[in-house]
């Protein structure tokens, strides 16, 4: 069973290091944002709805962790400079494998003072009826909205070499925001992709042809 490993005892803190924050399930991608306070994605535990019921011929090959089960579990959290944790959005879609691999929120990042956030563990064969997205996300309220459907997008632009753990939904790494655009790596299909903050996606580059599946 997978959950007593994701629910191990939290690790000592290392000598010279002092932890601000701890009990963080599956952080994922840090920023700071424009008040100073450090934002981090957040994996969540996954849920009880799985790819097996919903879409098995997408499901990841078990031999490889499939399938996922998936819950809205994913979100975004803030660490203020006093070390005081606060919840920024809650309900994006987290995906559990039997591996265990855990799937969420995979990173956030800030285009003119707006927060953005980049989903790995949306869509069916991550077990989610969400796709995987990058949502706009209004701290005021907690709520957050897709602007890009990153699914469809790498649906809509297959790759000539499919790696043997392939992921019909793209398995979403990292974002940075350069020039007033965010730039997503897909680490499964080996894709980067730019994404507008008004929701225009395109393919920047893919490596899949000569590097095969990398995953950083």
């Amino acid at each position: 069973d997978a959950l007593p490993i994701l629910d191990a005892q939290l690790p000592p803190v290392p000598a010279g290091a002092t932890a601000i924050a701890q009990g963080l399930f599956g952080p994922r991608g840090l920023k700071f944002g424009p008040d100073g306070s450090l934002y981090a994605a957040l994996s969540g535990p996954g849920g009880t709805n799985s790819t097996a019921d919903i879409c098995p011929e997408l499901q990841v090959a078990v031999a490889v962790g499939g399938p996922y089960t998936n819950g809205n579990t994913a979100s975004i959290v803030k660490v203020d400079k006093k070390g005081n944790v606060s919840t920024v959005a809650t309900g994006f879609p987290s995906a559990l494998s039997k591996r265990p691999d855990v799937l969420g929120v995979a990173d956030i990042s800030f285009v003119d003072g707006q927060l953005f956030a980049l989903t790995a563990g949306g869509g069916c064969s991550h077990g989610s009826l969400t796709p995987n997205m990058v949502a706009k996300v209004n701290e005021k309220t907690r709520e957050w909205k897709m602007i890009a459907n990153m699914s469809a997008a790498v649906m809509e632009h297959p790759v000539p070499v499919t790696p043997p753990d392939f992921e019909a939904d793209g398995v979403f790494y990292n974002m940075i925001a350069s020039q007033g655009k965010l730039y997503a790596v897909e680490s499964n299909h080996g894709q980067i992709w730019s994404i507008t903050p008004q929701g225009d996606v395109q393919v920047v580059t893919g490596i899949s042809a000569v590097e095969g599946d990398r995953k950083s």
